[in-house]
């Protein structure tokens, strides 16, 4: 008699035991999904069915549950599609591929933020510059740069605005000639000097090497502001009353320009280094720098 009585009692324990170890998705269309080793990651849940507990994993968008309730009794309001939470059998294999999941996943997020960030790059330039006052002489400049590159798109190309501010100057002394020629005209002295304001706004291709670097090609347009000067010195030959005599003459020019040309090049991003190189068509020459990238 008393067995007969055990063994319904022995049921219902197993029962309520068996509904209490479980933990229940409850999703916004009122239905309900019995889970175990509930993982709540960015944007879904993963879960097995609670009746299948070693099949597959599934998973279910944030957007469709309005809370879970743990086999503890506690509650977890779903809000919003961020935020990372674990609750999984100690005991299960599944515990370690999800905790590799996860970190995982916050590797390539973090990779990803990193290419997708505003670099700034400043540091020193290098470029031969035209003098447009006397301009059959180009002038090995050096100066200092500026720049900030900012994604767009899907995150792989970006526009990026750099301004360089470069000074060249050049000096040149020839001797006095011993002969010259009827009508010849010789260049004694040269002071020749350019500074130039120099402003490039690209559209450049994120190519990714690896977690903080990447190689970025770019075209775009060259505004150059410039002003150059010269001071030149001659002796030429001339027939003056029957004789020919020499004389020195002295000739300067400082014009004030605007140029407007294309830009060409790419920079190399390995952070905390940057390397640029550029071509513009106004100096018709290569821009070099050397960046500190951050």
């Amino acid at each position: 008699m008393q067995f007969k009585l055990l063994l319904p009692i022995s049921f219902f324990i197993l029962i309520a035991s068996y509904a209490k170890s479980q933990d229940t998705i409850y999703r916004k269309d009122n239905t309900t999904i019995r889970a175990k080793e509930i993982l709540i990651n960015e944007n879904e849940i993963e879960y097995k069915r609670f009746d299948d507990a070693s099949g597959i994993i599934r998973t279910i968008s944030l957007s469709e549950v309005d809370k879970i309730k743990y086999e503890n009794g506690q509650e977890k309001k779903i809000k919003s599609a961020k935020g990372k939470e674990m609750i999984i059998d100690k005991n299960s294999l599944w515990n370690n591929n999800s905790t590799s999941n996860i970190n995982s996943s916050s590797e390539k997020k973090e990779k990803k933020e990193t290419i997708e960030k505003n670099i700034v790059t400043i540091g020193p330039r290098y470029q031969s510059l035209k003098n447009h006052a006397s301009s059959h002489i180009s002038i090995g400049a050096w100066g200092g740069g500026f720049g900030i590159s900012t994604p767009v798109g899907k995150r792989t190309k970006s526009i990026t605005y750099k301004i360089s501010a470069l000074y060249g100057s050049e000096e040149i002394q020839n001797d006095y000639p011993t002969t010259l020629g009827q009508g010849e005209i010789y260049l004694l002295s040269e002071e020749s000097q350019t500074f130039v304001f120099k402003n490039f706004v690209t559209w450049d291709w994120r190519i990714k090497i690896s977690n903080k670097s990447f190689f970025a090609p770019a075209i775009g347009l060259a505004m150059n502001l410039s002003t150059s000067s010269y001071e030149d010195y001659f002796v030429y030959e001339k027939y003056l009353n029957g004789n020919y005599v020499r004389d020195i003459y002295y000739d300067s020019d400082e014009p004030f320009l605007f140029d407007l040309g294309l830009v060409i090049g790419f920079d190399l991003i390995l952070k905390p280094i940057g390397v640029e190189i550029k071509y513009d068509t106004p100096d018709n020459s290569l821009l070099f720098g050397i960046n500190a990238a951050f």
